[in-house]
């Protein structure tokens, strides 16, 4: 029996907001190929790395962080209630120096009238998605699930599957939103 606490982080982690707009289709998930170089290296509109491999310090014994195996994924859209766009979750393992993609999860996403707060990280201007739809589901089992809590945020809840990185590519083509942004958090 582990006696360690939990210490894996729990907050919501925003990705740069400079690749929040993409205004292309995503290209066929075919088109994803193995990398030499770490995902996040060639960051690119509407491309959301997260790496969850970081070995941070728990302040408080400096005893490592734990991975986390599942994942809630979070949606905020520029502009209006009602704005609309895409989204697919990729997987990346590396095997030696090469990096390899897999698709996860692939769907749409429409924003709610919940907003941000002025000032803030994500300010009045945004609204939090409350609507998420799968189109595609490869994690292990079709396990990912999609909940809507009372407050009306939608969260895409999925196990990483041993991934090393986590890239979430978003897209407003198709949709009307002026931008996107990807958010993840730990359970």
């Amino acid at each position: 029996m582990n006696d360690q606490p939990d210490t894996r982080a729990t907050d919501w982690i925003e990705a740069d907001a400079a690749g929040s707009t993409n205004n292309t289709a995503l290209t066929a998930s075919s088109a994803k190929a193995p990398t030499l170089t770490k995902p996040e290296t060639s960051s690119a509109a509407g491309r959301f790395v997260f790496d969850l491999r970081a070995v941070a310090a728990n302040a408080a014994d400096q005893t490592p962080l734990q991975r986390a195996v599942h994942y809630d994924a979070a949606f905020a859209l520029q502009d209006a209630d009602g704005e609309t766009g895409g989204f697919r979750v990729w997987q990346w393992r590396p095997v030696g120096d090469t990096w390899l993609p897999r698709l996860l999860l692939a769907g749409t996403m429409a924003a709610g009238a919940r907003v941000g707060i002025a000032t803030g990280t994500l300010d009045e201007t945004w609204f939090l998605a409350d609507t998420i739809t799968l189109t595609t589901d490869n994690t292990r089992g079709a396990s990912a699930q999609v909940d809507t809590d009372a407050d009306g945020l939608a969260n895409l809840s999925f196990d990483a599957d041993g991934s090393a990185l986590i890239e979430i590519e978003v897209s407003r083509d198709g949709g009307t939103a002026a931008a996107i942004r990807a958010l993840l958090a730990a359970k």
